[in-house]
């Protein structure tokens, strides 16, 4: 196997935060990482059909995984990693999970995002985008219908659905503005 370093993340691509908020986040890091980082690893587990312990984490992960979004959607892929070499030195990413909805057979392209009590909503769509772009170098065969955030509050969870097109156009103008400020060797 041809062994490369892959030189971009989506998130780095789509990242148009000031510093100043760049320097907020990395200061608060503790405080939003390990949950982040638990409750994905229980929608992991949860995909798997295996047990997990949320710990101290049980408010967000008790209303996520009893929501009827599970009812309604399977997850087929979580923690799907992709990456594409066909351009600047390659760009990864890798997805929280790719649902199909149990009626329609339709997937779905999903983000996972835990939030404080206090937390809002914002626009992932240029995130999804990115992560529909990348699946479709490498699974073309997987048609995505639409894109979904999955917000999670301790004892509350919501969804915000996406147009698929929309996420990729976002993604694509971002990409296009990232890599016109990169040096060109």
């Amino acid at each position: 196997m041809n062994k490369r370093w892959v030189k971009w993340s989506i998130s780095q691509i789509i990242d148009s935060r000031s510093d100043y908020v760049k320097d907020l986040h990395e200061r608060t890091r503790n405080e939003w990482a390990v949950r982040g980082d638990c409750i994905h690893e229980c929608l992991d587990l949860f995909a798997q059909g295996k047990s997990f312990d949320p710990g101290e984490y049980k408010e967000w992960a008790d209303c996520l995984f009893a929501d009827d979004l599970w009812n309604r959607y399977a997850i087929v892929a979580s923690e799907y990693r992709m990456v594409d070499m066909s351009e600047m030195g390659g760009i990864g990413g890798s997805c929280d999970c790719i649902l199909r909805h149990k009626e329609t057979g339709d997937y779905v392209l999903a983000d996972l995002k835990t939030l404080s009590k206090k937390g809002s909503k914002r626009n992932i769509s240029a995130q999804l985008g990115g992560y529909v772009s990348l699946l479709k170098k490498c699974k073309p065969e997987i048609k995505i219908a639409r894109c979904m955030a999955i917000w999670s509050w301790p004892h509350k969870t919501d969804t915000t659905t996406y147009k698929t097109n929309e996420c990729v156009e976002k993604y694509q103008k971002l990409k296009t503005e990232f890599f016109s400020k990169q040096p060109q060797i």
